[in-house]
């Protein structure tokens, strides 16, 4: 199974390194148990994401082949988060940190985070996040609207992120100026669950946002079908969805807004993500709101983005929509800033990497 975490730190990597380094040739398996010894030997190097099984561990030391590991988060979350008692259940700490103990080096995607590594294992290198940009689906290919639209593409675990400034987002609904030029457009809905009943995580989203609806009362037949869990044409409302796309396709939402909305409240957690949101708000033409908190400190400046520390989103949402010359200037410079964040770029140092560990008893190097 290909998640988010698979896409952008190991799918898109390793083909925009193949594109560039003929000489390596990949492979992919959810699990190492599925590849045979035969098969298994002919690699140079092997790439772990986030975790690796004692049993794999050994298996390849003892057939003499390295192995790294790339952690795209810190592994010891908050009490808050929604997987803390999963991964408390599963060992989760545990498991990673024995995986940095065994992996030969680890690549992750900022120093805040290799700080983190450092003292399990020494041998980390800061790989960046990055987008591929001849990637067709993160190109820009805006969908033309009369409204400035705010995009919300949080996932399951930004609950308090996004409750930071759902206040503050939700009363945007009683200035008749944001009502009739501005709309919110909430991403990745799917909303299983048509009783509202057990609601998604996404439905809790959406109420949060809309003030539990009450900001679309007077849209009420639009409120009505929205309530049905149908998907009623929301281009000239106040208020959107954006439903769900496979995460190869997860770049398209973007098309569907102007400005991305990507909320992180300080912490040490939140310390050690990565700017993500920034670079793909930057490669599909979108202006960014954020706070410019660590992780986001290591990019964010205030001529390239909006900070959620100095204005609320409400107060941002006025001001855009008043001078939309700001949005145009803050996506230049933003565009301009993360050019070192192309997956071309970062392949030159993920090659180095590989190069220094991986054996050299082949004519070319040969990764899974």
């Amino acid at each position: 199974m290909v998640g988010g975490v698979e896409y952008h730190r190991m799918v898109q990597p390793h083909k925009v390194l193949r594109r560039h380094y003929a000489e390596y040739d990949l492979q992919m398996s959810n699990l190492l148990d599925h590849v045979p010894d035969t098969l298994l030997a002919e690699k140079d190097l092997v790439i772990f994401s986030r975790t690796i099984h004692d049993s794999a561990a050994e298996r390849l030391n003892q057939m003499s082949i390295p192995f790294g590991l790339d952690l795209d988060d810190w592994w010891i979350v908050p009490e808050n988060h929604i997987a803390y008692a999963g991964y408390k259940e599963a060992d989760v700490p545990g498991w990673t940190e024995r995986s940095i103990r065994n992996a030969h080096f680890v690549t992750c995607t900022t120093p805040i985070l290799a700080e983190k590594i450092k003292p399990l294992n020494p041998n980390v290198y800061v790989i960046e996040n990055g987008i591929d940009s001849e990637d067709p689906i993160w190109q820009p290919n805006k969908i033309p609207s009369k409204r400035l639209r705010f995009g919300f593409t949080q996932g399951n675990s930004h609950y308090e992120d996004l409750k930071s400034i759902a206040d503050s987002a939700s009363k945007c609904f009683n200035d008749i100026h944001f009502y009739f030029k501005g709309q919110l457009v909430l991403c990745g809905f799917y909303g299983e669950d048509s009783s509202w009943k057990k609601l998604t995580m996404e439905q809790i989203y959406e109420l949060m946002l809309t003030g539990n609806h009450k900001g679309l009362k007077q849209e009420r037949e639009y409120l009505r079908e929205l309530l049905m869990l149908n998907k009623p044409d929301g281009s000239d409302e106040p208020y959107a969805r954006q439903w769900g796309v496979t995460v190869d396709k997860f770049g398209s939402v973007y098309d569907s807004f102007d400005v991305s909305v990507a909320p992180l409240v300080k912490g040490e957690f939140n310390s050690c993500k990565s700017e993500l949101k920034m670079l793909e708000a930057a490669a599909k033409d979108c202006a960014i709101i954020c706070n410019h908190n660590a992780p986001y400190d290591l990019l964010a400046t205030d001529k390239n983005s909006f900070d959620l520390n100095k204005k609320t989103f409400r107060e941002w949402a006025r001001i855009l929509i008043n001078n939309p010359n700001m949005i145009e200037d803050s996506k230049a410079q933003l565009k301009e800033d993360v050019k070192r964040y192309d997956l071309k770029t970062l392949s030159i140092k993920r090659n180095e990497v590989y190069k220094k560990y991986g054996r050299k008893n082949n004519n070319s190097q040969s990764a899974a």
